[in-house]
């Protein structure tokens, strides 16, 4: 999880195109991968069977992504881009939601650091959309450098009470 959010973190650096899409395939497997989590800890009591549909569901929008940036299905988009963007704008906003009922339901230590890594995540997308897309700044640039840190944080600490809730 980690080698994939520092992946992607440093391909946005560059300016080329196919590093771009990568970056956002490799963010979206890695938000599929904490959404998953997220499922498995806010609906400890489903059935095997429940988790293997939500697992299923993933793996399906994963596959869509691969194989639109694998076989560059251009599906009526001048940018392809614009769908993985799409899907993973999807998920995060239901990572949040969940994320946000699990806090709410169960007000576990877990449910809170994986809310505030999700809030960072998606304070962080907005700063760099922000800087990127509306209003060019050196500072909007560094205040979402300095919170993609605070994300890693918060994914850590949420991943070890998560492996000492589980080991209890």
């Amino acid at each position: 999880m980690f080698g994939l959010l520092f992946v992607a973190d440093n391909f946005i650096l560059f300016s080329e195109y196919e590093l771009k899409k990568l970056n956002m395939i490799i963010y979206t497997i890695a938000l599929l991968i904490m959404f998953n989590f997220q499922i498995q800890t806010t609906f400890e009591k489903i059935t095997n069977q429940s988790k293997f549909f939500v697992q299923l569901l993933l793996s399906l929008i994963g596959g869509v992504i691969l194989c639109i940036y694998g076989f560059k299905l251009e599906l009526g988009f001048k940018n392809p881009v614009i769908i993985i963007v799409f899907f993973y704008m999807l998920i995060l906003v239901l990572s949040i939601l969940f994320s946000l009922f699990s806090f709410i339901k169960y007000k576990s230590i877990c449910s809170k650091y994986f809310l505030l890594t999700i809030s960072t995540l998606f304070i962080s997308d907005i700063l760099f959309a922000i800087n990127k897309y509306y209003y060019e700044s050196l500072f909007l640039l560094i205040i979402s450098c300095v919170i993609e840190v605070f994300i890693y944080y918060f994914l850590l600490i949420y991943l070890i009470k998560k492996e000492i809730q589980l080991t209890n």
